[in-house]
């Protein structure tokens, strides 16, 4: 493997300067002294190249070489390509190399298949190989069964991992049990981790407080992140001020993120305007 390392260090050398035909010499040999980061590689610069037989077959050697991220990808690509039987395939020999990614799409795949306790069974196995994602999912089949202290446990677990849904849904917990200072908290959070649906809501607690700057303002940045209900929103409080225009942009924004709400707003402003083409 010396002399792989060595080849592969070149490569990146010529990769710097921009001489592909250089560096993909220097990769094949790295990847025929057994290198499956440079058969990975490439694999890349096939798929580049636009060469998709090459890009697999270069992914595979690299899969068989050992390489747990690729057969991860080969589970994907699989996937995206309706193979499910080969995804799960991939998926497996990656999930018994560790992945816990892999085994994430194995529990969606189960699950996707109506198999809820095999579904259960790899969600537990990727969220014990700190997989955030399972553990959320884990919190919603937990839900959806009734059991709400291991709903709120997997919830928790996926927070403190970073997963920004997990700790949008203890904030609706929290509202749910009207544990005011809780929910605000859990919704911060979520906000910081960039959940828009929790900055909306931010919006609402704001407004329920009668803070009408912050109200705009969580509006706003939720907005800035895809929300629809926060485009519309700002649109009513730009229209309420008399801001016609700014109304308008509001609502188109709404109503090409698909708001029915938004469309209709916007045909009355039209109409309003006499313009009864667009109302």
């Amino acid at each position: 493997m010396e002399d792989s390392e060595e080849f592969v260090l070149k490569a990146t050398e010529v990769q710097e300067a921009g001489d592909v035909d250089e560096e993909r010499s220097w990769f094949i040999q790295a990847a025929e002294a057994g290198d499956s980061n440079a058969m990975f590689k490439l694999g890349l610069l096939s798929g580049e190249a636009g060469d998709l037989d090459g890009e697999r077959s270069w992914f595979i050697q690299a899969a068989e070489a050992g390489n747990s991220d690729v057969m991860y990808l080969l589970g994907l690509l699989s996937k995206e390509a309706g193979d499910l039987d080969e995804a799960r395939s991939w998926f497996i020999q990656a999930a018994e190399a560790g992945d816990s990614d892999a085994m994430f799409n194995l529990g969606l795949l189960s699950e996707e298949a109506g198999d809820l306790d095999e579904a259960r069974s790899w969600f537990i196995q990727a969220a014990e190989a700190g997989n955030s994602g399972a553990m959320f999912k884990l919190g919603l089949l937990s839900e959806e069964a009734g059991d709400l202290d291991g709903e709120r446990s997997w919830y928790m677990k996926a927070a403190e991992a970073g997963n920004s849904g997990a700790m949008f849904n203890l904030g609706v917990l929290s509202k749910e049990a009207e544990d005011l200072d809780g929910e605000r908290s859990w919704f911060i959070q979520a906000a910081e981790a960039g959940n828009s649906g929790a900055m909306f809501n931010l919006g609402l607690l704001s407004k329920a407080a009668g803070d009408l700057d912050e109200e705009r303002s969580w509006y706003t940045k939720a907005a800035e992140a895809g929300n629809s209900d926060a485009m519309y929103l700002l649109g009513l409080l730009s229209e309420v001020a008399g801001d016609l225009d700014e109304a308008r942009s509001w609502f188109i924004q709404a109503a090409e993120a698909g708001d029915s709400d938004a469309m209709f707003n916007l045909g009355l402003l039209s109409e309003a305007a006499g313009d009864s083409d667009n109302a």
